[in-house]
């Protein structure tokens, strides 16, 4: 497609953003059924589900291309290759059905089949294609566990932010004046909260040709000078101050902790399994040395300060 539509682009290196784009639209071809088509979706990782809950639960979000006439969407279902029946949903809502786990192989494994059925049973007119947000507009969900241990395990990852919060603001407090530390807090704990966003951001500010997917960290480090002086003497001074602003702002997020990975807000919210591997990794990364590391800084700020004696 890149070939027929821009043959002087078609063998330059990708660049990040054209790479995205590419990838995004090969899942979104993934999670949509064709008109009066079927696909198959494979969920695996189920054998607790099969030996300990009665029925695991089908969560879908399905979007039509063209909105139905009656503003329904018609899907037929297969688990396993044994048919499980029709259904007929609103469009573009949420929806979660029980399936029966009787239904998944004693390898854990669940194929489910949809097949995008005409909008009116008596009418084939105005078919259009079915999808699915990818990564939660379907999903196949089980119980693990109760909802006070889970509560517990959200509330030591806020505590172990939190904990990372006080040892930053005790570091800032010895080296800086009160109205100083309380700033500087605030703004490194909104960027590690906002981490996830702010590097996205940042990653598609500016679009140059990539250094290859073999680079390193180093080499495309390395490629920032060269890229801010050409567009400086090519007279894009424009896009070299944006060079410049992004070079800025990824290093300030290099030295800020991604809060936004270890949040347990939104899995508390939708009633999702927080795990312990999460609760461990977030106890290490942020809980162990990050506030390590800003407790070393604020003892060599606090250590290297003279004491004031007082005489009379």
């Amino acid at each position: 497609q890149l070939q027929a539509e821009a043959p002087d682009r078609y063998r330059e290196p990708l660049s990040p953003a054209d790479r995205q784009a590419i990838e995004q639209a090969v899942i979104a071809k993934w999670y949509t059924v064709a008109p009066l088509a079927d696909e198959r979706y494979l969920f695996t990782g189920l054998q607790h589900a099969r030996h300990t809950a009665p029925a695991v639960q089908l969560r879908f979000k399905p979007r039509s291309s063209n909105p139905p006439p009656d503003g329904f969407v018609r899907l037929a279902l297969w688990l396993n290759d044994r048919p499980f029946g029709q259904i007929k949903v609103a469009d573009n809502v949420y929806h979660v059905i029980d399936l029966p786990s009787a239904a998944i192989d004693d390898s854990g494994r669940l194929e489910l089949r949809l097949a995008n059925l005409p909008p009116l049973e008596n009418q084939a007119a105005s078919p259009s294609s079915v999808s699915f947000t990818p990564g939660e507009g379907l999903e196949v969900l089980y119980p693990v566990g109760r909802f006070g241990p889970n509560l517990a395990r959200g509330l030591i990852m806020l505590w172990v932010r939190l904990a990372f919060l006080a040892m930053l603001g005790l570091a800032a407090g010895a080296m800086l004046d009160f109205q100083v530390a309380c700033l500087l807090s605030l703004l490194i704990y909104a960027a590690a909260a906002a981490s996830g966003f702010i590097y996205e951001s940042l990653q598609s500010y500016v679009t140059l040709p990539n250094a290859g997917s073999a680079a390193t960290t180093w080499d495309k480090a390395l490629l920032l000078p060269s890229r801010f002086v050409s567009q400086l003497l090519s007279g894009e001074i424009w896009i070299a101050v944006k060079i410049l602003i992004q070079a800025i702002g990824q290093g300030f997020m290099a030295l800020v902790p991604a809060l936004s990975e270890h949040n347990p807000v939104p899995l508390l919210a939708d009633g999702r399994a927080v795990a312990w591997s999460a609760v461990a990794t977030a106890a290490v990364k942020i809980g162990l040395l990050w506030s390590t590391a800003c407790a070393l800084v604020g003892w060599l700020a606090f250590r290297a300060r003279e004491l004031a004696h007082v005489t009379i």
